[in-house]
């Protein structure tokens, strides 16, 4: 996949690792501002608050606090069906002040201080509470987890050559920056108490093949239950591995931002739209999920997305009884 970091400076990923199979365009819904030839959002497997259910708000909605978020959660908590995610369950994340760059003032100043990964509770209340304080539609933030790591925060993806990647990078004057473990050469997921010392409620299970081969030279950048970037967010470190908490916010921070208009770097000269596209505007929570993924605003890659959303809404394959406390093996 394409994941685009929040200057807007695009890297090659490869794609995540088990997505279900690419359903239709989906019906309506989503946003305005809609193009007939790209997919939106299946409006007909959204939320319904009439049923206490979290829906999509306005874009510049004055959003709910941590506080009373937690209160509608934890009046209506959900059974656990990732027993794997305990540990990262009950980590608490961190304040990230000025976490975007390259967008309007309001991402800063309303969207990121409003980041704090301050929250714990079983796996779904924790997704539900991050859709309630980004005001975000409950079902999409679960089929998106669904579709990134099947709910698991300990999984992490999109592995790299570190050294070739680097040097590639400086071929053309870049510099790549990765994970603390600055070769991964240990064949042990960087991050935890092995790298990062601090303070933990209980050992996180770090000894996890991080490659191929004893002495692997492969680095992960997407990590958790929403797939963050750790080269393109490592300010959210080390959080955003730790807590399932932290890694929802952070992400769902990155679709509001976009859905509240803050993005005007989509669709410039460094990142133009294809032929026929629709202008970036506020409002489009189809493009805007689209954009978490792959970066970019009404491309090829992000259509593919939207599509695997979609197959994971119509199903609602988190409530299907093979998804429950499925034991997550590593790639």
């Amino acid at each position: 996949m394409w994941k685009k970091n929040i200057m807007g400076l695009a890297v090659l990923a490869a794609c995540a690792g088990l997505v279900v199979a690419c359903g239709g365009g989906g019906g309506g819904g989503g946003g305005g501002n809609q193009n007939n030839n790209y997919p939106t959002l299946n409006s007909a497997s959204f939320a319904d608050a009439a049923l206490g259910e979290f829906v999509t708000s306005a874009p510049n909605s004055v959003l709910p606090t941590d506080a009373s978020c937690a209160v509608k959660i934890n009046a209506a908590k959900k059974s656990e069906n990732r027993a794997d995610n305990a540990l990262y369950n009950a980590t608490l994340g961190k304040a990230l002040p000025n976490f975007f760059n390259g967008s309007l003032a309001h991402a800063n100043t309303v969207i990121s201080a409003h980041i704090s990964g301050n929250f714990t509770g079983t796996t779904e209340d924790i997704l539900r509470w991050g859709a309630c304080k980004w005001g975000l539609d409950e079902n999409v933030v679960k089929a998106m987890a669904a579709n990134e790591s099947q709910w698991q925060q300990a999984h992490r993806f999109n592995a790299t050559n570190l050294p070739a990647a680097q040097a590639a990078a400086s071929a053309v004057g870049n510099t790549l920056t990765y994970h603390p473990s600055t070769t991964c050469a240990t064949n042990t997921m960087p991050g935890g108490s092995v790298n990062i010392p601090r303070a933990l409620p209980a050992p996180l299970p770090v000894a996890q093949p991080q490659g191929t081969g004893a002495a692997s030279a492969n680095c992960s950048r997407d990590w958790g239950i929403l797939q963050l970037n750790y080269e393109q967010h490592p300010s959210a470190w080390p959080e955003a591995e730790d807590s399932t908490a932290m890694n929802v916010d952070v992400a769902l921070a990155m679709v509001r931002a976009c859905y509240d208009g803050d993005e005007t770097w989509l669709g410039d000269k460094n990142h133009p739209l294809p032929a026929g596209g629709t202008a970036y505007a506020a409002g489009n929570l189809s493009y805007c999920v689209g954009r978490y993924n792959y970066g970019l605003w009404y491309d090829a890659n992000a259509v593919t997305y939207i599509n695997r959303i979609n197959a994971e809404l119509t199903s609602k394959s988190w409530t299907l009884p093979a998804f429950q406390n499925k034991a997550w093996v590593y790639p």
